[in-house]
């Protein structure tokens, strides 16, 4: 099946596929020293006017998805465990503030 048509799935969402992954890191995690690593990062699918229902990303032109992925790695070895849990979500198309001039509470790194 091609992973377009698997994300294209009514069955699919990213909440479901980040739960699943969740428990199986979570087993292979079970009794080891874990560090978890965290990070945005901006997911640009293309100009904003070929890609209805997202929102902006970049410097506004683009069109895409925010991510907030936590991955398990094994603290001894640096070993990759598995995705613990993703936050997934669209920028809103207004205008905002300069970051500098927002309270901390409207910041995105306040999401997480």
């Amino acid at each position: 099946m091609q992973f377009t048509r698997f994300l294209r799935n009514r069955s699919v969402s990213a909440t479901e596929m980040s739960r699943h992954t969740g428990e199986q890191t979570g087993q292979r995690a079970a009794g080891r020293h874990v560090v978890a690593v965290q990070d945005s990062s901006e997911l640009a699918l293309g100009s904003r006017r070929t890609r209805a229902g997202y929102g902006p990303v970049g410097n506004g032109n683009t069109a895409g998805l925010m991510l907030h992925p936590m991955l398990a790695v094994e603290a001894g070895t640096g070993a990759l465990l598995g995705l613990v849990s993703m936050q997934v979500w669209n920028r809103g198309a207004e205008e905002l503030a300069p970051r500098r001039q927002r309270a901390t509470i409207d910041k995105e790194s306040q999401r997480w």
